[in-house]
């Protein structure tokens, strides 16, 4: 799973703040955060993957 620079430097500030995580409500919001980061993430590859070899058996 390959993030671009953007995702990676929006979860490597996320997780370099840490006076923003002893403060409970935005732990949560950070946690919420990084989620959305990966699973934006995996949702594109997820369709790409699937586009992808469902176009390669259809040649076959």
């Amino acid at each position: 799973m390959g993030l671009n620079i953007e995702q990676e430097m929006r979860i490597l500030t996320i997780l370099n703040n840490k006076e923003s995580l002893m403060n409970e409500q935005i732990f949560i919001t950070t946690i919420v955060q990084l989620a959305s980061c990966l699973f934006i993430n995996i949702d594109s590859n997820v369709k790409y993957f699937y586009k992808y070899n469902t176009r390669k058996s259809v040649y076959r």
